[in-house]
C-alpha cells in the first residue's frame, strides 16, 4: 500500500523581494526522500488559495490526510500578500470534506482564538484536527517542528486514540522551542 501524503499551499513570503526563495518545500522534499508523497503550490491570491483547497477535496487526493497551509497569518486568517482570508472563510471552502484529516496552520497566530471557533472549524470541515501556533514563532524552528508534526500524523493512522496521543506528544515536543503550539483535536473532552 502507498504511504500517504501531504498536500502543502503555501503562500509569497517576502512580496515585495520576489527574488528570496524562502519556501517549505525542503522539509517536503524529505519526506519524499523517505517515501511520502506531496502536493505542493505557492499562491499569490485568495482565489489560488480556494483553486487548491478545491483540488484537495478531490477524490484523487483522499491519500493526502495532511493539509499544510504555510503563511503569514495574524489570530484568526492568513494572509496571501495584502489579502487577508479568514478561518471561516476556508472552513466554508472545506466543509464536510476533511473527514479522517489534519489541518496543519503552518502560520503565525492563526490558531490564537477561542476554543469554541476551532471547535466550529472541524465540526464544519470534518476534520480530526487542527493544529498551529499561538503566537508569532521563529521561521526555521517552527518549519523544523512542522516536519516532525507531518511526518508524525502521516506515519500513523488518525484513530481516536493515536490522534490524541500525537497531539500530546507535539504539544510536549514544542515547549523547548516557546512555539506555543496548539493541537485541538474533534475527540478532546
Amino acid at each position: 500500500m502507498a504511504k500517504p501524503g501531504v498536500f502543502c499551499i503555501e503562500g509569497n513570503w517576502i512580496v515585495e523581494r520576489l527574488q528570496e526563495q524562502a519556501t517549505v518545500r525542503p522539509i517536503l522534499e524529505l519526506l519524499g526522500d523517505d517515501g511520502y508523497k506531496f502536493v505542493h503550490r505557492e499562491v499569490g491570491t485568495k482565489a489560488d488559495l480556494e483553486y487548491y483547497l478545491s483540488q484537495w477535496r478531490l477524490k484523487k487526493y483522499k491519500n493526502f490526510p495532511v493539509l499544510h497551509l504555510a503563511f503569514h497569518g495574524e489570530p484568526g486568517t492568513i494572509e496571501i500578500g495584502k489579502q487577508v482570508v479568514d478561518i471561516d472563510e476556508i472552513s466554508a471552502a472545506l466543509a464536510g470534506a476533511c473527514a479522517g484529516r489534519v489541518i496543519i496552520f503552518g502560520t503565525c497566530a492563526t490558531v490564537d482564538v477561542s476554543t469554541k471557533r476551532l471547535r466550529k472549524f472541524l465540526k464544519e470541515t470534518g476534520a480530526i484536527a487542527i493544529c498551529g501556533y499561538k503566537g508569532y514563532v521563529n521561521w526555521i524552528q517552527s518549519t523544523a517542528f512542522e516536519l516532525a508534526l507531518i511526518h508524525t500524523f502521516l506515519r500513523r493512522k488518525c484513530t481516536r486514540v493515536t490522534v490524541r496521543s500525537m497531539a500530546a506528544e507535539a504539544r510536549k515536543v514544542s515547549r523547548p522551542f516557546k512555539l506555543g503550539f496548539r493541537c485541538i483535536t474533534k475527540y478532546d473532552p
